[in-house]
């Protein structure tokens, strides 16, 4: 059986770190594709894995991988085509992070979430300006959590990048560490950015289905964590 391979980085939690109290909130923003169909999707910050053009010839000739995408700024990004029989393999050499063949870095797709202008205006809704100024970015760090694999699914995925083929997800998870809890609060002034609770995120099951906001919004169903995860007070 084919199945299609996405190794993400994603950054689903932002916290607020300042001495004894370590504070957090779940975040997504909107999926510019989906805005752009006059849908409103809900996923992490961050996004696909790019792969350099070693990584690509070798899933390519260790794995038998075909069907690269290719995004918007030219990049490979670590979404393909392989046969089931080599997913464990395939998950394997993502777990190494070889820096030579691919980045788990997502810092560089988060300054263009942020500050970029990702939500101009459609025949659907209206322009979203950039939810932060680059100097604001800046100052964020990332702390790597964990990596995690999503519940397995012989369903059409539901990413607007899916294809006919069933999904194999891995996802490398970070948290977003802001300098102070005005940056959040400005995040947060932005439409294309929702501080998800609870309730909303028990409505994707795990990571095996898409979910729905109060407000009827869609949540994308990687909202995954390490089950190491320290819990932290809610902000």
């Amino acid at each position: 059986m084919l199945v299609r391979v996405s190794i993400g980085r994603l950054t689903p939690m932002v916290r607020v770190p300042a001495g004894e109290v370590d504070a957090g909130a779940v975040v997504g923003i909107l999926n510019p594709t989906s805005y752009a169909k006059g849908k409103r999707l809900f996923q992490p910050l961050g996004g696909a894995v790019e792969l350099t053009k070693e990584g690509v010839d070798f899933l390519a000739e260790e794995f038998g991988a075909t069907q690269f995408h290719v995004n918007k700024e030219g990049g490979t990004d670590a979404r393909f085509i392989i046969d089931d029989p080599q997913l464990a393999g395939v998950f394997d050499f993502f777990r190494e992070g070889k820096d030579e063949f691919f980045s788990i870095d997502p810092m560089e797709e988060l300054v263009q979430e942020l500050t970029g202008n990702e939500f101009p205006k459609n025949d659907f809704f209206g322009e979203i300006p950039p939810a932060l100024d680059l100097e604001a970015v800046s100052e964020c760090e990332l702390e790597y959590r964990g990596t995690i694999i999503q519940p397995f699914s012989d369903k059409k995925g539901s990413s607007p990048l899916a294809g006919k083929e069933p999904s194999r997800r891995m996802f490398h998870v970070f948290d977003l560490l802001l300098p102070r809890l005005e940056t959040f609060e400005d995040m947060l002034k932005s439409p294309a950015l929702l501080k998800l609770h609870e309730d909303d995120l028990a409505t994707i099951d795990g990571g095996r289905k898409q979910g729905k906001t109060k407000n009827g919004d869609a949540i994308a169903d990687n909202f995954i964590f390490p089950a190491s995860r320290t819990p932290i007070v809610a902000l």
